[in-house]
């Protein structure tokens, strides 16, 4: 499973990124608010005849779909894949759900502010014998639990996208803004464990 519902406005026009399946199909980007007040900016790729001129800039939508990821120039790219839009008043909205393998062992660590985090990277399996490699970050409890987890553990996961600025270091004289976008989670449990490694990899 591997499903994404966001409910936000259109803050970028539509530029065309791929054909693929005899459609031309668009990025764009929707801003959607935190209760916090932060603004995630979140970017989605929908196929034309979903967009049928019915949406523009300042739009408020809801997109129901799916992570997408893929690997281009060595980094992992990720969208959310739009397979329905439609308006929307209701307030802000940015809900994921996954179900997926563990495709690295977790490593606990701290931020400056002393809060405790765990990366992890879910292989989520769709159509055609691919997956999806989805970045995902825990917080406090979770991300305490998270480095007993093995590699190849069947994880369900409750969670937000969240788009994140940092600074990357190229060279000693040089470095240069980048943003990395992956699900904050705020729930998550193995439902399977062992039995399902094989069926994973390590990634790079």
């Amino acid at each position: 499973m591997n499903r994404a519902i966001i409910t936000g406005t259109i803050d970028s026009a539509f530029e065309f990124d791929t054909h693929r399946n005899g459609e031309d199909y668009f990025l764009f980007y929707v801003s959607c608010e935190r209760l916090s007040g932060v603004i995630d900016r979140i970017p989605c790729l929908a196929p034309e005849h979903i967009i049928k001129n019915s949406f523009g800039m300042a739009s408020k939508i809801t997109i129901k779909g799916r992570i997408y990821t893929y690997n281009h120039n060595r980094k992992l790219v990720i969208r959310v894949l739009a397979e329905k839009m439609h308006d929307a008043k209701k307030e802000d909205n940015n809900y994921v759900k996954i179900n997926g393998f563990l495709c690295k062992t977790p490593i606990l660590r701290t931020t400056p502010m002393g809060r405790y985090i765990s990366d992890l990277l879910i292989a989520s399996n769709h159509s055609k014998n691919k997956s999806d490699y989805i970045p995902c970050i825990a917080w406090g409890e979770n991300a305490m639990f998270a480095p007993n987890y093995k590699v190849g553990d069947r994880i369900k996961l409750e969670g937000r996208i969240q788009s994140r600025e940092y600074i990357k270091k190229i060279s000693e004289e040089y470095s240069e803004q980048r943003i990395a976008y992956e699900v904050s989670v705020s729930k998550m449990e193995v439902i399977e464990s062992e039995k399902y490694k094989d069926q994973v990899t390590d990634a790079e």
